[in-house]
């Protein structure tokens, strides 16, 4: 996978692998908000054929919409964790290039969701993409606490990632 971020994100990758399959990971935070207590980051998952399948059927899913759903709520449930009044909101869903290839996408907000490590309660906003390739699940969160997350240098940060994201040979093509 070739992609480029933005100077000051930091970035991580791995790949577990087990009977069911082979799921290929990268992290991406930005730095700057971080330090400041706020996390605004983006997970770029690929799951290989048979890892795709097994999550697929594991959790009773159909297509990538079912599947974009089921992580809004696997994410908001963890989230009422560290605050029961958190409350759920779809805002927007649709289709977005991405790599070339057209992808659903959802965006959820959480109010109340995210609690930072100075106590303070903020929103939390996370779109979902995902797409199937060659029978390999693709997905991209994108997300953060809402100030930060909805600003117009972290939009323009965010979109830059999805036009330069590139996958090579065992990363879906």
């Amino acid at each position: 996978m070739e992609l480029e971020f933005h100077r000051g994100w930091w970035v991580s990758r791995w790949v577990t692998e087990n009977e069911s399959g082979v799921v290929y990971h990268v992290a991406l935070y930005n730095v700057s908000a971080y330090l400041n207590g706020l996390m605004i980051g983006v997970s770029i998952i690929v799951y290989d054929e048979n890892a795709a399948r097994d999550y697929m059927e594991r959790n009773g899913l159909t297509d990538t919409y079912s599947a974009l759903v089921f992580e809004a709520e696997r994410w908001y449930r963890y989230m009422k964790i560290e605050n029961e009044n958190a409350t759920l909101r779809f805002v927007e869903n649709g289709t977005v290039l991405v790599s070339g290839f057209e992808a659903r996408y959802l965006t959820m907000k959480v109010e109340k969701g995210y609690r930072d490590r100075d106590g303070n309660v903020h929103n939390w906003t996370t779109m979902f993409i995902s797409w199937m390739r060659n029978g390999m699940l693709h997905y991209i969160a994108f997300y953060g606490v809402e100030e930060g997350w909805s600003q117009p240098k972290t939009q323009e940060i965010f979109n830059h990632l999805l036009e330069t994201l590139r996958y090579k040979r065992g990363w879906g093509t």
